[in-house]
């Protein structure tokens, strides 16, 4: 807490995205930080980079598939809460191909017992 790890993944998906070695990310955070996330990732996103950041706080949102499916070609970065991910994990993998996956606060996925590692175990990603 307060070491700047937002701060740092933030300026390492932009700069993947900006050399173009990373495609479509992943951020699964607790509800509460999702602000704090998306917040971050636009300071520290250059100027004219074509991101679209996809902030679902509720898997209720169906707008979520249009959103994906219509903007197919270019660079995203959800930022998705972990009930969400839980929930939509299947159709997540059949709509982005997701290069890099983030987990704010990891240490909950260590234990094999919990939705979150179950759901990160299914999910499809590069990285």
């Amino acid at each position: 807490m307060g070491l700047g790890k937002t701060v740092q993944i933030s300026v390492l998906i932009t700069t993947l995205l900006r050399t173009q070695d990373l495609r479509d990310t992943v951020i699964v955070a607790p509800p509460t930080l999702l602000d704090y996330w998306e917040t971050e990732f636009r300071k520290w996103e250059p100027k004219g980079m074509i991101t679209m950041i996809i902030k679902q706080t509720s898997y209720k949102d169906v707008s979520l598939s249009d959103k994906l499916t219509r903007f197919k070609n270019i660079s995203k970065v959800l930022i998705i809460s972990n009930n969400v991910f839980n929930e939509l994990k299947s159709k997540l993998s059949i709509l982005i191909q997701c290069d890099l996956l983030i987990l704010d606060e990891g240490h909950k996925a260590k234990n094999i017992e919990t939705n979150l590692r179950k759901a990160v175990k299914e999910f499809k990603v590069k990285h």
